[in-house]
């Protein structure tokens, strides 16, 4: 691909698109034009994330969208926010796992369902079911034969 002359990879086309994107939505002026610019985003994101090898790419250049990588390579996860009007944050974020037995990546979405005036949840909550959140880190935790993670972040 050609952009003003030089030669690009597809990867990084589809991070410099994603990059003008959050230009785009980060100049939006109240909550509906920064979730129909967010919808935008999010839809544009998630097709380049299913591009095979996205999911070893380092998206550097993203500045506004965390990237963070589990230790043992396995999980990703991928996440920004949204500032509202009232100054309170919605929360975005996909889940990328990698499958070694199916030879796949399996991406998801998780859905921010954060709601101030209710306690927070002490069971295991459904992927549309998220309190939202801003990761930083990743700890794996061998239970057994099963590996599970430990995620730390900020809301």
């Amino acid at each position: 691909m050609m952009d003003g002359g030089k030669n690009m990879t597809e990867y990084e086309f589809w991070q410099e698109s994603i990059e003008k994107l959050t230009k785009l939505l980060e100049d939006q002026k109240d909550d509906l034009q920064k979730e129909e610019k967010n919808t935008e985003f999010k839809t544009y994101l998630f097709e380049t994330l299913q591009l095979d090898g996205a999911y070893s790419y380092s998206f550097s250049s993203l500045k506004t969208v965390g990237f963070i990588d589990s230790p043992d390579g396995q999980l990703r996860i991928i996440n920004w926010n949204v500032e509202q009007d009232d100054q309170t944050q919605k929360y975005y974020c996909f889940l990328m796992h990698l499958d070694e037995k199916k030879k796949n990546v399996e991406l998801s979405e998780l859905v921010d369902n954060s709601d101030p005036f209710n306690p927070r949840p002490s069971e295991i909550l459904e992927a549309n079911q998220w309190y939202g959140a801003l990761y930083y880190k990743i700890i794996p935790v061998d239970k057994g034969s099963k590996t599970v993670y430990t995620v730390f972040g900020l809301s």
